[in-house]
């Protein structure tokens, strides 16, 4: 998801995160994420042309060692900030594992 921040960045110091998402699984399936953030310079609000790679692994034609999420069309426009370091570290660092089970509605 891209989050447009204004020229002048996010004031400095800012530590706690909170994402909020609708999961619609069948009742008693669960499932496990992770989240990281990383900055670009540029960055298309058309999803459709970012060619993010869906898995880790060899996946939808991208054969390479990066990590799910990345934004294959954008990698030259990435920039140290938020929970990433720039150079090769197209998604940030990730936070820990969050499971999320299903319960009956």
């Amino acid at each position: 998801l891209a989050c447009p921040v204004p020229a002048s960045g996010l004031p400095g110091g800012i530590g706690s995160v909170s994402w909020c998402g609708t999961f619609t699984e069948p009742t008693g399936a669960s499932c496990q994420w992770k989240w990281g953030a990383a900055v670009y310079t540029q960055y298309s609000t058309n999803y459709c042309n970012l060619g993010i790679k869906a898995a880790h692994s060899n996946a939808c034609g991208y054969n390479n060692g990066d990590h799910a999420g990345t934004p294959e069309n954008c990698e030259n426009y990435v920039i140290g900030g938020a929970c990433g370091g720039g150079g090769s570290n197209w998604t940030g660092s990730w936070c820990g594992t969050h499971t999320i089970t299903c319960n009956s509605p």
